[in-house]
C-alpha cells in the first residue's frame, strides 16, 4: 500500500516513467520485503500511513500530513506512549 503514495511522489518531483520505475524499484525492494517477512502488522499499519504523512508534506498540506501521522503513535508500543484509557477503572 505504501508504492501508491511513493509512486505519486516519484512521478511529481521525476516524471512519469522515472516515478514509476522508482515506485516499482520500492515494491520489489528486499529491505521492503524483509521489513514485512519480519513483523507484517507493524509494517502493514505504520509504512502506508508514514508514505501517505510524506507525501502530503511533499504537497505542502501540513493538516493532511499531521492526519496522516497521528496514528503512527499507536502502531507500537515501544515508539510512543500508548493512548489513554477510556472508561472508568476499577
Amino acid at each position: 500500500m505504501s508504492v501508491i503514495p511513493v509512486t505519486r511522489a516519484a512521478a511529481r518531483a521525476l516524471g512519469r516513467l522515472p516515478g514509476l520505475a522508482l515506485g516499482i524499484a520500492y515494491g520489489t525492494s528486499w529491505g521492503l520485503q524483509k521489513a514485512v517477512d519480519f513483523d507484517f502488522h507493524e509494517i502493514a499499519f505504520a509504512l502506508p500511513l508514514l508514505a501517505f504523512a510524506l507525501e502530503a508534506v511533499l504537497r505542502g498540506r501540513w493538516t493532511a500530513a499531521v492526519c496522516w501521522a497521528a496514528p503512527l503513535s499507536w502502531s507500537r508500543r515501544t515508539w510512543a506512549s500508548p493512548p489513554p484509557p477510556s472508561g472508568p477503572s476499577p
